[in-house]
């Protein structure tokens, strides 16, 4: 016992220096190849998120793709012949989901996988390639599941629906980004369906025809406890009144990006709210204070986005005080009011004069809200994107 207590001591401290170097993959890939000691753990590191394609700078669709099918016929290949290597994978993203690139994926017997990202999906008939995507979506270690497609409409509800009807019992979020299924008649047999997943988080982005499939008298997944609504570019008015009036009490938390959902959605369906975010504040600014004259007063936090150069606007003060004016008015239990500056580092935008002067551009936002200021309630910082 007296010898091994020294050689256990050794490895946590091998562990806890590699753990320090878990975001450099050259220092980690070194690591493994010096000492067996060090090979686990730094493995460990190095296989916890996968993402394919590793790299698109530089390269025309085709070449992408032909890349894409390479690393995923590499890396199932390793993981064939290294099992080992399956139970470090937490996180696995797959930037062009094609049926040769996903199907020797879909056979790797997955163990530990907890966020699944299966993007630019365009359905072709095929079996084994539905097959596979059920068989991913299904892995009973799953917690999210983000799923794209390419904008277009070569997948239908009914095709969607056999996915999700395999969705894994312990997924919690799930997102889409550019579906619009087309409309298809969907004859699932729920009676051989198992546990629904319970989601407490929802995130649609340019998908407003995803909320079809959740209004069917029993819906594939179950939204009775959701939480989180994250949408952007994805709200169908009568669509998401009928989603929201059955799902809506639960909502705690609502996060919006564009225009269009500022000025249709009705936050009087969500009783619970108390978290809103939202982007776009000062080019929707008339859209965002209607929006939340029909909010709930149960609202603790209010988080929005402007872009910089709208400081410089005319219409900006008066835009601030009409919002200042609505959020003192009907949310009395309100703590908290962040705004973000969003500024460009892209060096073909021409930068505004107060870019360089985030002080200055901090005061500016303090004193077009000063009495959300005065009061304590109003946090400003910078973000770049």
């Amino acid at each position: 016992m007296s010898r091994s207590l020294p050689s256990l001591r050794v490895q946590e401290l091998w562990d806890t220096i590699l753990d320090f170097l878990r975001d450099s993959q050259p220092a980690l890939r070194s690591a493994a190849l010096v000492c067996t000691s060090f090979t686990s753990r730094a493995q460990s590191h190095l296989f916890r998120e996968i993402h394919l394609p590793t790299s698109h700078c530089g390269m025309g669709r085709i070449t992408l793709y032909d890349r894409t099918i390479a690393q995923a016929s590499q890396l199932a290949l390793l993981l064939n012949s290294s099992p080992h290597l399956v139970r470090y994978v937490h996180s696995f993203s797959l930037g062009i989901c094609e049926r040769d690139a996903l199907i020797p994926l879909a056979r790797i017997p997955w163990t530990s996988v907890h966020t699944l990202c299966l993007d630019r999906m365009h359905y072709i008939p095929s079996d084994d390639f539905l097959g596979g995507i059920q068989s991913l979506i299904g892995m009973p270690s799953l917690r999210t599941v983000s799923l794209g497609g390419r904008g277009d409409d070569s997948w239908s509800t009914q095709e969607l629906s056999l996915i999700l009807s395999r969705c894994g019992p312990g997924v919690q979020s799930i997102g889409f980004k550019h579906f619009n299924p087309r409309r298809h008649a969907v004859p699932i047999d729920l009676e051989s369906l198992g546990q629904r997943p319970t989601i407490r988080e929802l995130r649609l982005e340019r998908s407003p025809g995803i909320v079809e499939l959740f209004n069917a008298p029993a819906p594939l997944l179950d939204f009775t406890s959701l939480h989180h609504l994250q949408i952007r570019n994805s709200s169908d008015t009568i669509a998401f009144d009928a989603f929201l009036r059955r799902t809506g009490r639960t909502i705690t938390r609502l996060s919006i990006h564009a225009r269009d959902e500022m000025q249709t959605l009705n936050l009087a369906l969500l009783p619970a709210l108390v978290h809103l975010e939202c982007g776009e504040f000062v080019c929707g600014g008339p859209n965002l204070n209607v929006l939340l004259a029909r909010a709930p007063p149960s609202l603790v936090s209010i988080h929005l986005s402007l872009i910089s150069r709208t400081l410089q606007e005319p219409t900006f003060l008066q835009i601030a005080r009409d919002f200042e004016e609505v959020v003192l008015e009907h949310f009395p239990v309100l703590r908290q009011v962040s705004l973000a500056a969003r500024i460009s580092l892209h060096r073909w935008f021409i930068p505004d004069k107060c870019d360089d002067d985030h002080p200055a551009l901090i005061r500016a936002m303090q004193n077009a809200l000063s009495r959300l200021h005065k009061k304590g309630l109003l946090t400003v910082y910078i973000e770049s994107n």
